[in-house]
């Protein structure tokens, strides 16, 4: 968060494979929401959405500038508060520092080291090293992400109660992904050594924890790493499990990340995002491609 200019910024980087930056102020996330609203394809004679891949994408990407909006605004009004004495309304929540932190610890820290695991795996295995760490970026961080959040929940404030089988369920979550299909070059066994020093550095990190960590709940880690997947993810839109453990939930946090208008649009545009819906009585959108 930019004080002087009111801008908000979200980079992130791991190695040359996955890059995210955009910047954001009250304007620009206006022109942001603007934009991506003209792109929507509705059906004919109608104010309903088209359920089409083009709207699917679009509307993730509304997801984001709503995320990243709301991530900001939070880490401001958490400091305004910590400034005055006083306590947030609704609650702590994960602002920028923390979120940070947690993508600190399970990719910048690492990447060196796993880059080299990898690499060294590959070649012992007759894969091309590029092509798997290539393949890592489509989608695989993000399946990472899925994998440890599905264990968080699992642990439900008690990591230790799941530590012996922590890595078996993030690697079959990454492996049974929607997305690995397209990752041919990317093994199990390669997998299963990214996760075990992904999973590490992670438990260490929250068993010695010190502030931003310290002051994360196990909600609040939760919310962190659903906030990371979806700013991660390549195409939101297109990867259904990040759409299920970590933009639906999101979208049902009561601290309103998600405008109630891109709500809307999910449950148009989403099959997934219609179950248990309570705006039954609206016919949904075209499902075409």
């Amino acid at each position: 968060l930019q004080p002087r200019t009111r801008e908000y910024r979200v980079d992130y980087q791991l190695g040359s494979c996955v890059q995210f930056t955009h910047t954001f102020s009250s304007l620009t996330v206006a022109l942001e929401r603007a934009f991506v609203y003209a792109a929507l394809v509705r059906i004919p004679g109608r104010t309903i959405l088209k359920g089409t891949k083009g709207n699917r994408l679009t509307v993730a990407k509304i997801c984001v500038v709503d995320v990243a909006a709301g991530v900001a605004e939070s880490s401001q009004g958490d400091r305004k508060c910590r400034d005055r004495g006083v306590d947030e309304p609704g609650g702590p929540r994960p602002d920028v520092d923390q979120i940070e932190a947690v993508a600190k610890i399970l990719t910048r820290d690492l990447w060196p080291e796993i880059r080299g695991a990898i690499d060294e795996a590959a070649k012992g295995s007759g894969l091309d090293p590029v092509a798997v760490r290539r393949q890592l970026a489509d989608h695989g961080w993000c399946d990472l992400i899925v994998g440890i959040i599905q264990v968080i929940e699992a642990a439900d404030g008690v990591v230790d109660s799941v530590q012996e089988r922590a890595r078996d369920i993030i690697t079959r979550a990454v492996m049974s992904s929607s997305m690995q299909g397209h990752r041919d070059q990317v093994t199990g066994r390669i997998m299963a050594l990214v996760v075990d020093r992904v999973w590490s550095a992670l438990f260490e990190a929250l068993k010695n924890a010190v502030p931003p960590l310290s002051l994360l709940t196990n909600e609040d880690l939760l919310r962190a790493l659903r906030i990371l997947a979806v700013f991660i993810c390549p195409a939101p839109g297109l990867h259904s499990e990040v759409l299920t453990h970590a933009l639906r939930p999101l979208g049902e946090d009561a601290r309103g990340y998600l405008t109630d208008q891109t709500k809307e649009y999910l449950g148009e545009v989403f099959v997934e995002w219609r179950v248990g819906d309570s705006h039954q009585g609206r016919s949904p959108g075209d499902r075409t491609s």
